[in-house]
């Protein structure tokens, strides 16, 4: 299969109701999730039921997927420093990159599932499949590295 990105959906939220049924300020609720640590958690569950035929890969296998028919699809959300592909034990300070390691993961996906959520509560979703990402990594070279977000919406775009 041919490497390819789409843009699927543009996620909608609804902050005042966010905010009232978890007795937080819309402004705590928005931080909150313009944090791709606690954005992800959400992000998965929303395509999960908003996307047809597409469900949530239990979490005790992966953390933050969804399955369908391809496959397992890694959810991972773009924030102001941009978007890291491989594990997050594999980044920050005491950690190390393990490129096998990466490699095993990427080998075990179907592709990914972007999430811009800088501009929460509308959040653009782009999938793209594990020979678009390969293809892209390795025209960078930069496997299991980081991508600045101007970088990475760039190639979302005009893919």
């Amino acid at each position: 299969m041919a490497g390819k990105v789409t843009h699927v959906t543009d996620l909608n939220w609804h902050l005042p109701h966010i905010g009232a049924a978890m007795g937080l300020s819309e402004a705590f609720v928005s931080d909150c999730l313009k944090d791709g640590r606690s954005a992800v958690f959400f992000v998965t569950r929303k395509l999960a039921t908003t996307l047809p035929g597409f469900g949530l890969v239990p979490s005790a296998q992966v953390k933050h997927a969804l399955t369908d028919a391809r496959g397992v699809w890694a959810v991972k959300c773009i924030s102001t420093h941009g978007v890291d592909i491989s594990k997050s034990k594999m980044r920050g300070v005491g950690r190390t990159f393990n490129q096998a390691e990466f490699e095993k993961m990427l080998a075990q996906l179907a592709g990914f599932f972007m999430a811009d959520i800088v501009d929460f509560p509308r959040v653009p979703v782009w999938q793209i499949n594990k020979e678009a990402i390969q293809t892209e990594l390795k025209r960078r070279n930069t496997l299991g590295a980081a991508i600045s977000r101007n970088e990475i919406l760039h190639w979302l775009k005009n893919s």
